[in-house]
């Protein structure tokens, strides 16, 4: 090849003249290879710990209510067929997942499934406390007489409309691999704090009326705050996971 700004032959391939030292216009110039950082895998241990506390909580509390109910059953001559099958099929489902993130085979569809199926549960709960609560607020004698069936009334609407929030952005997290996990924590936490409310709402009432705690009503919502706290480190332990599988 010749050297378009002197005249003269140089190598083919050149990327500069041999003889006047100007860049070749057609030279192939290789670009320079940045080398990629190499990411560290993320661990599998923290998402095993956070699967283990979320499903172990939750065997613990819906194996209690089974055998509450049990025991129940057999003092008082009202049947509670239809809540045993509930609370011993989802006792039975909460076993599963606790053996099966301790063998570490869980996987996010799972974790999804799982997370669904007890808000699915705490809404159908809900609605039922709303129903009860209007029912009884049929006879209203005003604020003085029922004034915590209107609080509570609210704090279960609440709960139920954060309770659906929270379900659909989780269905769209764990089953839709690129959807960020921050508006899922989000609702998480407002969820969180309505159960808070529904705590000191719970503790007030029963203060007021009673003039003692029921520990029972404390210690659920206590699990609650957990299980949900758990929650949301367990969803950014999985978008790290997702991260480092994408990229």
């Amino acid at each position: 090849m010749y050297c378009q700004f002197c005249g003269k032959e140089t190598e083919n391939g050149s990327e500069r003249c041999e003889h006047c030292g100007k860049l070749l216009p057609n030279a192939y110039i290789p670009l320079k290879k940045e080398k990629r950082k190499e990411r560290k895998k993320p661990s599998p241990i923290p998402l095993k710990v956070t699967g283990i506390v979320m499903y172990a909580l939750c065997f613990a509390g819906f194996a209690y209510e089974f055998l509450s109910l049990f025991n129940v059953q057999r003092l008082v001559s009202k049947p509670y067929t239809a809540e045993l099958c509930v609370f011993g099929g989802i006792a039975v489902l909460f076993c599963a997942m606790l053996l099966v993130t301790a063998l570490g085979k869980m996987s996010k569809a799972l974790a999804g499934t799982a997370l669904l199926a007890l808000n699915i549960i705490g809404i159908g709960h809900l609605i039922k406390e709303l129903a009860v609560c209007v029912y009884a607020l049929k006879d209203f004698e005003g604020l003085s007489d029922d004034w915590y069936l209107i609080m509570f009334l609210i704090l279960y609407v609440l709960l139920a409309v954060g309770l659906i929030v929270m379900s659909v952005f989780a269905f769209l997290f764990y089953y839709k691999r690129k959807f960020s996990p921050l508006p899922m924590c989000i609702t998480t936490g407002v969820y969180l704090i309505f159960e808070i409310l529904s705590l000191i709402g719970s503790l007030t009432y029963w203060l007021i009326v009673f003039g003692s705690v029921d520990i029972r009503t404390s210690v659920f919502f206590i699990t609650t705050f957990v299980f949900y706290a758990v929650t949301i480190a367990q969803l950014f332990l999985y978008h790290t996971k997702d991260k480092y599988e994408t990229e």
